[in-house]
């Protein structure tokens, strides 16, 4: 099944760069103050932003499916360097499987 989108104008591309910019700016304070799980969920977003912007500057189109997995998928139909993107990939998805534990578990 293809994920859902939208078409966004590929200028907009700088949007998204500025919010990714934005969560890691954040995160680094939370992980200066010692606030782990609110670092974790800022990079997090940092991470999907930064994807955001990519598929936008790339193929004019932004994720609107509910799961972030949808994210990987368009990511991964990009025509761009593939050892690059299989990289950055491996990292969102990593970073996709620590989301749940920081902002649902009950530890700390």
């Amino acid at each position: 099944m293809a994920p859902k989108t939208r078409s966004v104008a590929k200028a907009n591309h700088r949007n998204y760069v500025r919010k990714s910019d934005e969560f890691v700016r954040s995160a680094q304070q939370a992980l200066d103050r010692g606030d782990w799980d609110a670092a974790v969920s800022n990079a997090i977003h940092a991470a999907l932003c930064a994807a955001d912007a990519l598929t936008v500057f790339y193929s004019g189109t932004r994720s609107t499916g509910e799961s972030h997995q949808e994210i990987l998928r368009l990511l991964a139909g990009l025509r761009i360097e593939r050892k690059d993107l299989d990289r950055n990939l491996a990292h969102l998805r990593a970073l996709l499987q620590l989301k749940t534990t920081a902002e649902y578990e009950d530890r700390l």
